[in-house]
């Protein structure tokens, strides 16, 4: 399937591309679209023809060859299990695929060995290169790799190649990810466990946190509580107002008439003075419904 792919201005100016038949030129660019993510596609001449040039009169064959004989090929043509393939140089580099494109299908060329002069010059042509062979030996040096891309040598197998690439990053696309957790701070402080302890009605625990760490800043710029100036003197007084709160009468009651400890923290009822926290009526808030209930029922028997 044909995919939309970039050309830069480069490819005007390269003067090794230049010097080519124009044919080949178009050729080598309409192949980028054929390719796969990797830049490889199957070597079959008279197709591209069909797909690339079905107009022109060439011998797509012979167009193919001249991109190989490059100092640095533009294409390298090898073959795998039978079959022939292109893999097209640099591709990655200057191709940036469709995330959502499949991965390649078409196994890689298989790079000679280069085995190093004194002078650090190879003494092994890469595939293409004038000089190679397109016929080696079986006796003649290859570099394998691995399905983690790592180089599979003589003293190494693939099992235990692929075994030491475990401990390696994962690796998405180009770039290493390197995948660590994060430990977020527990919005329970030592702090707000012991106020929490104090409180005479413990629910909504969470939004009773949040607004414990908030109470606890206004506390510290509050300038009517000269005596909390930093979190461990405001602590100290919240402390202080929430034990004498569930030591009054409207922190002593039911459960349902105590405000739960989050809105209790809100209205800022720790700046209350205790006469707020006493009940005149000694009496059960419950009791007063009751009586109510009662009157009403004696008016429906009238």
């Amino acid at each position: 399937m044909a995919r939309t792919r970039n050309i830069k201005p480069g490819f005007f100016q390269n003067e090794e591309l230049g010097v080519l038949d124009i044919k080949a030129r178009v050729l080598f660019a309409g192949m980028w679209c054929w390719a796969d993510r990797e830049g490889r596609l199957e070597d079959r001449p008279l197709r591209l023809k069909a797909q690339i040039l079905p107009f022109d009169d060439c011998n797509p064959d012979e167009l193919l060859d001249s991109l190989t004989k490059q100092k640095e090929p533009f294409v390298i043509r090898y073959q795998a299990s039978g079959t022939k393939y292109i893999q097209i140089n640099k591709f990655r580099s200057h191709q940036n695929c469709h995330f959502k494109e499949q991965p390649s299908t078409i196994p890689a060329p298989e790079m000679p060995v280069h085995t190093p002069c004194k002078n650090g010059a190879s003494t092994v042509h890469a595939p293409g290169m004038p000089g190679a062979s397109n016929n080696l030996g079986d006796d003649e040096p290859r570099l394998l790799l691995t399905a983690n891309c790592l180089p599979l040598t003589a003293n190494c197998s693939i099992e235990s190649a692929s075994a030491d690439s475990s401990s390696t990053p994962s690796v998405e696309g180009n770039r290493q990810v390197h995948k660590r957790k994060r430990e977020k701070p527990s919005i329970y402080t030592e702090h707000f466990s012991e106020w929490w302890a104090e409180y005479p009605k413990r629910v909504e625990k969470p939004d009773a946190a949040k607004e414990y760490q908030l109470a606890i800043r206004l506390i510290c710029k509050d300038n009517e509580i000269p005596e909390a100036q930093t979190r461990q003197d405001a602590h100290a007084y919240l402390l202080e107002k929430t034990k004498q709160f569930a030591a009054s009468d409207k922190g002593s009651g039911a459960k349902q008439f105590i405000l739960s400890p989050e809105r209790w923290l809100k209205k800022e009822c720790y700046k209350d003075d205790q006469a707020a926290w006493r009940n005149d009526d000694k009496s059960d808030p419950g009791d007063g419904i009751a009586k109510a209930f009662a009157e009403l029922d004696k008016e429906f028997a009238k």
